[in-house]
């Protein structure tokens, strides 16, 4: 992630909190996608007897969404794209003695 968002021009100094909770969660979240992998099946049988769907199912569901929010907030989704500006995009600061450099027509 640190690289792509590096090649997109849209790391910051800043991020790093931000940036380690995402990696903390995308770690989460794949550990529960791979045991959820090894299971024969997504049910188990409740206390009454009724086949449920594993509750892991629906935590992944939210990890998934919480990692498209993180996405979003870093514009590394189609839509996110065009309203995140790039490092390089700001405008230089105006230098506040231009001013003073332009000649005024009038003799010194």
């Amino acid at each position: 992630m640190v690289d792509r968002l590096d090649v997109a021009h849209t790391l910051s100094i800043v991020d790093d909190a931000v940036l380690a909770r995402y990696c903390r969660l995308h770690a989460r979240a794949d550990r529960l996608e791979r045991a959820l992998a090894q299971r024969k099946t997504a049910f188990y049988i409740d206390h009454l007897g009724n086949e449920k769907v594993h509750p892991g199912f629906g935590q992944l569901r939210a990890y998934d969404q919480a990692l498209r929010g993180y996405l979003v907030e870093f514009g590394m989704t189609p839509a996110a794209r065009s309203r995140v500006t790039t490092v390089g995009d700001a405008p230089a600061p105006a230098d506040p003695f231009d001013e003073f450099d332009k000649p005024t027509g009038q003799p010194n």
